[in-house]
């Protein structure tokens, strides 16, 4: 049991005075039963009288109550007035007696002193830790009003950045189209000899470089169309053999330039699938493109139709320079390029729109490749109509 000075004057505050003073009060009524009833064993009183001090004052109180109860009955057994219920014991005895009993009162308030000090403790630490968890609730709370602020700031820079996409692709396609339109009637000689072979050349060179640019800015466009969720595809029935036929027919001169045998695996009978014959058929030129460009002179793409249970996947695959394990699950990512060997980089923008167009008809896209042995993108479409894209 430790009493401080503070302890005591913090009991006679303004704030507790009155307070004090009433307990104070009770051990001098238990004080005065006592000094009248001498031939009585009222001494018990002492002990609610003290425990009451020190439940309302702590140790303080229980300090100050003890040493009134015990100088009282110390102060009678010294001046002879001796107490009824300790007449029958010589001075000595009566001396031990009220020692023992003052040393129980001691043991008693410091039992109930601790645990009071310790209830108090628990108090204050269940305070501060519930003022920590209201600290942290409204941390919290500012910072994911914070992150909502953010978010919705990125979801307007992202439709900005894509409305901004969408109008420089529009405003740069009408010039391209000029150029590509008039370096044809040049290479055409539509009026005439250029007179130079040199000429024709470059020509040649130009609508084949406005032709590439041209096909980047419609990625882009319809990327961003697709971000901006302003690409609406129309669904309806069809069979895909002749459309991917179509594609592979497409593409079939920009492989034999490239040294490369194109092949399609076409499966025996109709394949129908309900699907926006545009969204698919760029979805097929994208995976060719990408499988043609990527695949050195000699080497070989394979076009396949597989029907599987409630969906048609349509796999393109090739025997090119494949691409790094590693970067494998970031290959359909909008704008992401990898360094190859080769030196040959795209836009980032094919395989993104593969799987964004896929996903919009409610299908996936799976991606196998291996560096320096070849590449395997597999489309799955469902081959009914989704609920999603239905309603």
């Amino acid at each position: 049991m430790t009493v401080t000075w503070p302890a005591i004057r913090e009991m006679f505050s303004a704030r507790k005075f009155l307070g004090t003073l009433l307990l104070l009060g009770v051990m001098g009524a238990v004080t005065v039963i006592n000094a009248i009833l001498l031939d009585y064993p009222v001494a018990f009183l002492f002990f609610p009288a003290v425990l009451l001090l020190t439940f309302q004052r702590g140790f303080a109180g229980g300090a100050l109550g003890m040493f009134l109860a015990s100088a009282y009955l110390m102060t009678r057994v010294w001046v002879g007035q001796v107490l009824g219920w300790l007449g029958y014991h010589s001075m000595v005895e009566q001396i031990m007696i009220v020692q023992l009993f003052v040393a129980v009162l001691v043991f008693s308030v410091v039992l109930v002193g601790a645990v009071l000090e310790e209830r108090r403790r628990a108090q204050q630490n269940l305070a501060a830790a519930m003022e920590r968890a209201e600290l942290a609730r409204e941390e919290a709370l500012a910072a994911r009003q914070e992150a909502f602020v953010a978010r919705e700031a990125a979801m307007e820079a992202n439709r900005s950045k894509s409305m901004f996409l969408a109008n420089m692709s529009h405003e740069l396609r009408t010039p391209l189209n000029a150029v590509i339109g008039f370096s044809q009637t040049m290479q055409d000689e539509v009026f005439g000899p250029l007179g130079n072979e040199r000429y024709k050349e470059y020509s040649g060179l130009i609508a084949k470089a406005g032709a590439h640019l041209l096909d980047l800015i419609n990625d882009i466009l319809d990327m961003s169309r697709i971000e901006a969720g302003k690409f609406e595809i129309h669904l309806e029935p069809l069979d895909v053999v002749p459309l991917v036929g179509e594609c592979v027919g497409l593409m079939k001169d920009t492989a034999l330039q490239a040294g490369l045998t194109l092949t399609f695996g076409k499966p025996a009978g109709p394949v129908a699938i309900h699907a926006d014959p545009r969204a698919l058929k760029q979805i097929l030129l994208n995976l060719l493109a990408n499988a043609v460009k990527f695949t050195p002179s000699g080497g070989q793409v394979e076009v396949n139709i597989t029907r599987l249970p409630g969906e048609i996947e349509l796999v393109v695959c090739d025997n090119g320079i494949g691409i790094p394990s590693d970067k494998v699950p970031r290959a359909g990512d909008p704008f992401v390029q990898f360094h190859q060997k080769s030196g040959k980089q795209g836009a980032g923008l094919g395989l993104a729109l593969v799987r964004s167009l896929a996903q919009m008809h409610g299908g996936t896209v799976r991606i196998e490749s291996r560096e320096g042995e070849g590449t395997l993108v597999a489309v799955s479409l469902p081959a009914a109509i989704p609920n999603k894209a239905a309603a």
